[in-house]
């Protein structure tokens, strides 16, 4: 949702990427602190899926950018809030 506006047909902008190796992972990673079996060096298959969308400039003013999703698999939800303030360009 952009200043109170939902998008629209957000499945047009969804993107999966090809098969990729990420790692090796550090010491203390963020899989380990979630209390999941990650030790350092561990490396694995992934891929990144996501709503992906370039926007227009936005106006000179104060907006709101709010967005959120579920990972069921995880138990995990996230709902996030930006505001922007858009300032007049220098000449």
């Amino acid at each position: 949702m952009i200043d109170g506006v939902p998008l629209n047909n957000l499945d047009a902008y969804r993107v999966e990427s090809p098969l990729f190796e990420f790692g090796p992972l550090p010491e203390n990673n963020l899989f380990e602190v979630f209390g999941l079996d990650a030790p350092a060096g561990t490396t694995s298959p992934s891929v990144d899926a996501g709503v992906y969308l370039l926007l227009a400039p936005l106006s000179v003013g104060r907006h709101v950018v709010h967005f959120g999703g579920t990972f069921d698999e995880f138990g995990f939800s996230i709902d996030t809030t930006y505001n922007i303030t858009v300032v007049p360009k220098k000449p």
